[in-house]
């Protein structure tokens, strides 16, 4: 399955080829919107001293904070995509690094710390890789 950055049309023929129809890709839309919106808020709250659960809950929206929060990945999950391939490539996020079943809630602080890199989603990597740091 390929999904790009932008959810251009390359990524929405991967959707329909790999689900059959365009649900999926709807989904995907709405889904990561809402972590943006999230992003937005608390990524730029990491480089400072954290806020605590009860401030950092009136700063988003409060829907998004049950399922990323809340609520185990594996039951957003599947509370919001009805294919297992399509959940499979959300939970990636999740599970990096983790070796956490998507029911834990490990899993969830894995997931939102990837989703949220730079306030949009997309982490800086250096040119070369992660490796050119070392060399």
């Amino acid at each position: 399955m390929l999904v790009n950055s932008d959810l251009d049309q390359e990524t929405k023929d991967s959707f329909v080829s790999l689900t059959g129809n365009l649900n999926e890709v709807a989904t995907w839309d709405q889904f990561y919107s809402e972590i943006l919106e999230f992003a937005k808020v608390v990524a730029p709250t990491m480089m400072s001293p954290l806020l605590t659960k009860s401030e950092m809950k009136k700063r988003v929206d409060l829907k998004t904070w049950s399922k990323l929060v809340e609520n185990p990945l594996a039951k957003t999950l599947k509370d919001n995509f009805s294919n297992d391939l399509v959940r499979g490539v959300v939970l990636t996020d999740g599970m990096i690094g983790t070796f956490a079943k998507s029911d834990d809630f490990i899993a969830n602080k894995c997931f939102i710390y990837h989703v949220i890199g730079n306030s949009t989603g997309q982490w800086r990597v250096p040119k070369g890789g992660m490796g050119v740091l070392v060399d």
